[in-house]
């Protein structure tokens, strides 16, 4: 384990770690992206033009913080809740893991999407594989990937089964409702003793159409529920922002990009009964 603090909110300076530098390097070179891109922070995809994996630029970090930390073995069981096409699945699975993923739908390029769209205005029908696209990245990866396309407030697997349950960027994007349900899920599916790996847009004045947590979200719509599910940090949260203005300068320096919050890195371990 790293000598330093596990849940943080994202500092740039971090992408300067040989540590980091060496996770996202593996991670471009497994997702073969373009040599001339490899050394930017930037958003970035794999091969293949019309459906490939991809990196969300803040996502560098959010990543290589997870995979740092998360203590990760071959003979774990993972779940990646919200995967989509990102490529910390692929990954992890590379690792050795029993690898699972679920997301809300199956996952189509805008190609497709319109192709769909425009078919149904004259009355063709299109036979969709909802697995059509993650079983191609699986190929292209050469991994194996037990996929499934549900909620995250209603999951399907069974209690106590994963060792691991990463959400990297998802939380910030429900509602309400969902949100508690899913934390409850994720909760559920946990076995004792394992660590739910979670990465989250913080934000000091959320709202005004940002998605994001600030610090009494962070507080009550996570930790109070997980807390409630038998769940505790694995160190203390540090909430001690630094001057906002700054950081967020740097962060959008950093990744190439222009966003109006930054990652949050945080672990939480279940409780044994």
């Amino acid at each position: 384990m790293l000598a330093m603090a596990i849940n943080q909110i994202c500092d740039p300076c971090d992408m300067q770690l040989v540590s980091y530098q060496a996770v996202v390097n593996d991670l471009h070179r497994l997702m073969r992206v373009r040599k001339a891109k490899r050394h930017s922070l930037a958003a970035c995809k794999g091969k293949g033009w019309l459906e490939p994996a991809q990196i969300h630029a803040y996502k560098h970090w959010d990543y290589a913080w997870a995979i740092l930390h998360s203590g990760v073995r071959a003979s774990m069981t993972v779940l990646d809740a919200g995967a989509g096409r990102g490529f910390l699945q692929y990954y992890l699975a590379r690792l050795g893991v029993q690898m699972h993923a679920m997301d809300i739908a199956p996952i189509e390029s805008k190609v497709f999407r319109k192709l769909y769209a425009v078919a149904s205005h004259v009355n063709v029908s299109f036979k969709l594989d909802p697995f059509r696209v993650t079983n191609k990245l699986q190929r292209r990866y050469r991994t194996q990937i037990a996929y499934r396309f549900e909620s995250v407030a209603s999951l399907s697997y069974a209690d106590e089964m994963f060792d691991r349950v990463f959400s990297i960027s998802v939380l910030e994007h429900l509602d309400a409702a969902t949100l508690q349900d899913g934390l409850r899920e994720m909760a559920r599916v946990l076995k004792p003793g394992g660590w739910l790996v979670m990465t989250i847009d913080y934000t000091p004045t959320p709202g005004n159409g940002t998605e994001g947590f600030d610090v009494q979200g962070i507080c009550q719509d996570i930790v109070k529920p997980l807390a409630a599910c038998g769940l505790a940090p694995i160190e203390p949260l540090n909430l001690n922002i630094p001057d906002w203005e700054t950081l967020l300068q740097q962060a959008n320096r950093t990744f190439e990009t222009t966003r109006p919050c930054v990652s949050y890195g945080m672990i939480f371990v279940k409780g044994r009964p």
